[in-house]
């Protein structure tokens, strides 16, 4: 759940964002590939040898915020 700000009404209202995400990791070696390199389907990420762990917080924020709608209306004032 997250919280905005109704473009109308300018009152609070929280609302359930989903994001479908489609995303490839797969090892490289750092002097032959790109850091990111997208496809049509999904975005491919290049993990190197000595690496880790994954850390994918940055990648889930920017698709939670690519699916917020772009004009926020409250569900009461919906329709109306």
């Amino acid at each position: 759940m997250v919280r905005l700000c109704c473009d109308l009404s300018l009152k609070e209202f929280e609302e359930l964002i989903k994001a479908d995400l489609l995303i490839s990791f797969v090892r490289g070696n750092p002097i032959e590939t790109d850091l990111e390199e997208e496809t049509d389907e999904a975005a491919e990420y290049v993990i190197f040898h000595d690496d880790k762990e994954i850390d994918i917080s940055s990648i889930v924020r920017e698709e939670l915020v690519l699916s917020l709608p772009m004009k926020r209306i409250s569900p009461v004032l919906r329709g109306k």
